[in-house]
């Protein structure tokens, strides 16, 4: 179902119309305060179909709020066949989106709403919650599906090739140009999305050039001598405290409130552990094709080892801890033996509480969780950081900071 064109409609329980998000210039016959008048939109269990308001034909989907009592229909218009075919009528990039714990669906909600808005989005959250998955379904579920959706990565792109690479230059710019100049990121997306991960490492001389773009909606290639227009939606993410950042002069408060014109916030995994099983079973499905495996599902022992883990690296290290363990798994049921040691020797952190009645939250954690690689590892410094997946480097500085050497 091609989303592009789509309104978001919010009713009370009874039907009473609340909210209009999207293409409001197509919401003929529905207006906030009136109710929905095409009864089989207010059938109970009747989640998704075709229906027609007033002269116009619709397919619908309906969604349960969480947040409060009532609805939330997807229309599309649509002038083809009544009949809803075979086709997967889930919500592109929003099906991706894994997890049924009452934050998940809220955000689900929350999503579809930003979605129909033109605003430019900043998504917060920890390093591993998924924040490039939000922002692929933010442009999925909008008007400018279409187009592209270019990612950017911030902190990957060395300080004097950013300019390059998000407005590209025209021949001859420089030494070493290529022939016929390039095509810059913003460029690339435009009438689309551009999606900024890692915002917060972006060095100051770069913010001041990307809060121009934004305010005249026009770039500049190096060595050009004429603005080029551009039509892009901005959705930017960052695992860091932004207003932090700003108040040690690190980040432009302007360029923030450019960004920050609707927050999204990613929740850590530990905040929704409800929704491990249904991500483990996911990636379960996802690595049998990737590794040629047939992995059945996990036992009951693993999966408690894995409700019980605290996640410090979140969604992405769930996944890589399922494929580490299958890898070694010898049957066709994950067992916890297949566990990387860190998971299967987790120890409570109300354990020696001598060394760690001074270390709180993530401290305590990262503490934990390198005494159980050393551990694991019999004290092979070089066999407990592939166990953490950090480099030795890391390990020394890490175990200096927890005061594990001197």
């Amino acid at each position: 179902m091609n989303t592009a064109g789509f309104m978001v409609v919010i009713t009370d329980h009874s039907g009473i119309i609340q909210e209009i998000h999207g293409s409001r210039d197509k919401a003929k016959g529905l207006e906030c305060g009136s109710a929905i008048r095409d009864a089989s939109l207010l059938q109970e269990g009747n989640e998704e179909g075709w229906t027609r308001i007033e002269d116009d034909a619709y397919r619908y989907k309906r969604y349960r709020l969480n947040s409060r009592p009532g609805y939330l229909y997807i229309l599309h218009p649509d002038r083809s066949s009544p009949v809803i075919g075979q086709e997967e009528q889930n919500i592109p990039g929003l099906d991706r989106i894994i997890g049924s714990s009452r934050v998940i669906s809220a955000l689900r909600e929350t999503l579809l709403w930003i979605a129909a808005s033109p605003s430019s989005v900043l998504i917060t959250g920890e390093s591993g919650t998924g924040k490039e998955l939000f922002a692929q379904a933010i442009h999925s579920c909008g008007e400018r599906a279409k187009y592209k959706f270019v990612k950017v990565n911030c902190a990957a792109i060395p300080e004097n090739l950013l300019e390059s690479e998000l407005f590209g230059y025209v021949e001859g710019a420089f030494t070493g140009a290529r022939k016929g100049g390039r095509v810059g990121k913003f460029e690339m997306a435009n009438k689309g999305t551009i999606f900024l991960d890692e915002i917060g490492d972006m060095p100051l001389a770069m913010q001041a050039k990307l809060l121009r773009v934004l305010q005249e909606r026009e770039i500049e290639k190096i060595g050009g001598d004429h603005p080029i227009p551009i039509d892009v939606r901005v959705v930017s993410a960052t695992n860091k405290d932004l207003s932090a950042l700003i108040s040690q002069g690190l980040f432009r408060l302007d360029l923030f409130y450019r960004l920050n014109v609707i927050n999204l916030h990613i929740p850590a995994l530990r905040e929704r552990k409800e929704d491990i099983p249904l991500l483990a079973e996911h990636f379960v499905k996802q690595l049998n094709e990737k590794l040629g495996l047939t992995v059945q599902g996990i036992d009951e022992k693993a999966m408690g080892l894995l409700m019980q883990y605290h996640w410090p690296g979140n969604v992405r290290e769930l996944c890589n801890v399922i494929e580490t363990a299958m890898n070694f798994c010898r049957s066709n049921v994950l067992t916890a033996e297949a566990l990387p040691p860190y998971i299967l020797h987790q120890q409570s952190l109300g354990t020696e509480s001598n060394t760690c009645n001074l270390k709180t939250g993530l401290m305590a954690m990262e503490y934990q969780q390198i005494r159980n690689a050393l551990k694991a590892s019999k004290g092979n410094r070089q066999k407990a950081a592939k166990i953490l997946g950090i480099s030795r480097t890391t390990l020394y500085r890490l175990m200096k900071k927890h005061q594990l050497i001197k």
